[in-house]
């Protein structure tokens, strides 16, 4: 997209461009036979992308996830 990790973004402009990308891949998502991909899902999606990304590019290292623990 052009910006760099650390750009900060405008509210309008974060949401305006979430839509773009979930009108983008709603037909391919639909083409898949898979559940409307809601815009916290593509949130979501976008975040793991990025955790993968940044340890792909050695910018970064991933927790170990640990399940939460019976009280």
């Amino acid at each position: 997209m052009g910006r760099t990790a650390e750009a900060e973004w405008d509210e309008a402009e974060w949401f305006a461009t979430l839509r773009w990308l979930q009108t983008t891949i709603d037909p391919l998502i639909a083409a898949a036979g898979i559940l409307r991909f809601y815009a916290q899902d593509a949130q979501n999606a976008l975040c793991e992308f990025d955790k993968y990304e940044r340890v792909r590019l050695g910018q970064g290292r991933v927790r170990p996830y640990t399940p939460p623990q019976p009280r």
